[in-house]
């Protein structure tokens, strides 16, 4: 028999066994929306090669300082402070760390100094690895947190256009990158509006 004002022992024992219940919820809850390590490794790759790529385009707009390659690099340069934004609100919505800048830099340097004969050797390399990273990218797409899913549908469409603008440098033609960037800027940017 219960007193009133009193909690008795199997009350007690219902109530921790109710909140128990409570908590191993929650917690399956949170566990179940919070990304796989898989994907927060796959996504940190993805931050690191975009910022290398900002770095990296950045220095060789200033070393082509002139003419179609600077047109080109600058083109390309566009491309990644257009993107750099949603790239950086991601890794703040996912919890994911910004690759150092002093590393970062590093690479950069080394890469976009190296000797211009090398140069489409490593456009050509470079092109070939993106068109099977994207294949991966698509992948990672589907193990992240459903709500991003626009983010992940631009990071495609944006490897995407890297590979047309290095097909343009494999081609010799710097110039047509300009308006290829400036196209995909604007046509991103429309469908970024509708989607709010």
């Amino acid at each position: 028999m219960s007193v009133p004002g009193v909690i008795c022992i199997n009350d007690l024992k219902d109530l921790l066994a109710s909140f128990g219940l409570f908590l191993f919820l929650c917690v399956e809850v949170v566990a179940s929306e919070m990304p796989s390590p898989e994907f927060i490794k796959g996504m940190s790759y993805e931050l690191d090669g975009r910022a290398t790529m900002h770095a990296i385009t950045a220095n060789m707009a200033k070393r082509f300082d002139e003419g179609e390659m600077n047109t080109y690099w600058s083109s390309y340069h566009r491309l990644e402070e257009f993107s750099r934004p949603r790239y950086e609100n991601i890794a703040r919505v996912l919890g994911i760390e910004l690759p150092g800048r002093t590393w970062v830099s590093i690479k950069a340097r080394v890469i976009s100094w190296l000797p211009g004969f090398m140069m489409p050797w490593v456009i050509e390399n470079l092109r070939n690895r993106t068109v099977e990273y994207v294949e991966r990218l698509r992948w990672l797409s589907g193990l992240g947190p459903a709500e991003e899913r626009e983010f992940y549908a631009y990071m495609v469409r944006q490897e995407l256009m890297q590979i047309q603008l290095m097909d343009l440098a494999l081609k010799k033609e710097y110039a047509a990158a300009e308006d290829l960037v400036a196209r995909f800027i604007a046509q991103e940017s429309v469908a970024r509006e509708h989607s709010f």
